[in-house]
């Protein structure tokens, strides 16, 4: 059975979910794995679907992943603007 993998590859500031470099969003089945944040799902579970599906997404890199940034809208008092977190996505049969 094969699944879909989203990797945070970066992270800029601090984002509302605390995603660090190397955590993960497994799809696989009909369950999805350490999803901490909606908006983050949100955006990235029409790639997950697509990819867990068969689909060839003509902006996937040649190493095979597909590249995704989630920004944050929420700061705390002083912090600087702009969060975002980047992940990698992939399906691995």
């Amino acid at each position: 059975m094969s699944k879909v993998i989203a990797e945070v590859e970066k992270v800029e500031g601090i984002g509302v979910c605390k995603y660090k470099v190397g955590d993960r969003i497994i799809y696989e089945g009909t369950n999805t794995q350490e999803v901490r944040c909606l908006p983050t799902f949100v955006g990235i579970a029409p790639i997950l679907y697509a990819l867990k599906n068969g689909a060839k997404l003509s902006y996937t890199d040649p190493d095979g992943k597909t590249r995704l940034c989630c920004g944050s809208m929420v700061h705390e008092p002083g912090e600087k603007k702009g969060n975002r977190v980047y992940f990698a996505i992939w399906r691995e049969d």
